[in-house]
């Protein structure tokens, strides 16, 4: 990274190691408790770098294409973030066991199957990808109305024309991750 700098147009001029703590994100906890269950590991133990950069000259980097990037629609269950784009597969099909990524490595080849990712790492293929966005919005206002259920969760999705199986699925899905995002947001320290 700090070798492109230079096409940037920036040049590095002080590094602070170790600078800065900050909490471990979500779905990083969700893939570490999935491959070390038993490891206790304190939610500020990351610790970043800060980089003081000073503009030297105009970059010479060409922009991503917009072939270049991934087009995911972004949806939201109260704290939760969910992205959806179309896939092959079924609609929340499984792709890894326990439906949580152990990595969160980009070079992952799963990543191309996936088409819902929350932000507790939890990834399914996706065929109704609209469907699904729009039954995970009206869930969202549920939500934010205190009526989110599992039956409201079925009429909507009856009403999209999509299964009581995806509708249950679905649920059972917004309520874990939001139960997570609660409990971790309990957990920290103001």
């Amino acid at each position: 990274m700090l070798d492109d700098l230079p096409q940037l147009g920036f040049a590095c001029v002080d590094v602070g190691v170790g600078h800065v703590r900050y909490r471990m994100p979500h779905f990083e906890a969700s893939s570490l408790k999935v491959t070390a269950p038993h490891l206790p590991v304190p939610t500020d133990w990351r610790a970043g770098d800060v980089l003081v950069l000073e503009k030297v000259a105009d970059s010479n980097m060409s922009r991503p294409s917009d072939l270049d990037m991934e087009l995911w629609r972004d949806c939201r269950f109260g704290p939760v973030r969910i992205k959806t784009r179309h896939t092959k597969g079924t609609d929340l099909g499984s792709l890894v066991a326990g439906d949580v990524l152990d990595t969160v490595s980009r070079r992952d080849p799963i990543r191309q199957q996936i088409g819902l990712w929350t932000s507790g790492n939890r990834v399914f293929s996706l065929t109704h990808d609209r469907a699904i966005s729009k039954l995970i919005d009206l869930c969202h206002s549920d939500l934010m109305r205190s009526q989110f259920s599992e039956a409201s969760t079925r009429n909507h999705a009856r009403k999209l024309r999509l299964t009581s199986r995806i509708a249950s699925r679905l649920f059972h899905l917004l309520l874990v991750e939001f139960q997570e995002h609660t409990i971790q947001k309990d957990l920290q320290v103001p």
